[in-house]
């Protein structure tokens, strides 16, 4: 994880800019990132009034989707299953569609 660090702030960077307040289908080098494989779609979330920020990056989409989340002053997603990696990043996975329960090791944030 650590050495794939540096590449994702990077990754948050660009995405903050990409993004424009909306969630994008990624492209270049947002489309297969180091350590998480192919993403495919980008969610940010930022708030200016306290600086913010939630970058996911995601390798499916509506309910079964899993991936890397970068957190800064948020708690994780609503709705989903995640464990702390390190620092500000988190992992994301849904809940088993068996048992509804989340895989073991991670954590249940629910919604609002």
């Amino acid at each position: 994880m650590k050495a794939n660090s540096k590449i994702w702030l990077k990754d948050v960077d660009i995405a903050e800019v990409k993004s424009l307040g909306a969630n994008f289908t990624p492209s270049g080098n947002l489309r297969h990132i180091p350590g998480i494989g192919v993403v495919k779609e980008v969610i940010v979330d930022e708030t200016n009034f306290r600086n913010e920020v939630m970058v996911e990056f995601l390798n499916g989409t509506d309910q079964q989707y899993a991936g890397l989340v970068y957190l800064k002053g948020l708690p994780p997603p609503p709705d989903s299953c995640n464990v702390h990696l390190s620092g500000p990043w988190w992992e994301v996975v849904p809940l088993d569609d068996a048992d509804m329960k989340c895989p073991r090791g991670f954590s249940f944030t629910g919604g609002g």
